[in-house]
């Protein structure tokens, strides 16, 4: 059986570090850009925080995806994707930031 938990994300910011707090997602951006780029296939990474309701537009969008990581059991976060064969997701924990995105644009 798989279980998810699910953290509402009601607003994102910037900070010195990254976690999850009462409905807020704090974000190191510079960790996060460290820890993207240490595939060597991405030779450039930045990030942007945008809001509902915040006057910005996204263009040049390439994938859109809901921030989850399994914690605990078997299987996959994202079968069938990055050339992992299609498959239950498995058993055990996978915690998701609900209302929120990460958008990856080229």
């Amino acid at each position: 059986m798989l279980e998810v938990g699910a953290f509402p994300v009601e607003s994102v910011v910037s900070s010195d570090v990254t976690r999850w707090r009462d409905g807020t997602l704090e974000v190191n951006e510079e960790e996060l850009v460290d820890l993207v780029r240490q595939d060597e296939r991405i030779p450039w990474a930045s990030v942007e925080v945008a809001n509902p309701g915040e006057k910005v537009r996204i263009i040049n969008d390439y994938d859109i995806i809901e921030p989850r990581v399994k914690v605990d059991g078997t299987g996959q976060t994202f079968p069938a994707i990055a050339g992992r064969l299609p498959g239950a997701v498995g058993q055990g924990r996978t915690h998701t930031l609900g209302s929120c995105a990460l958008v990856g644009c080229v």
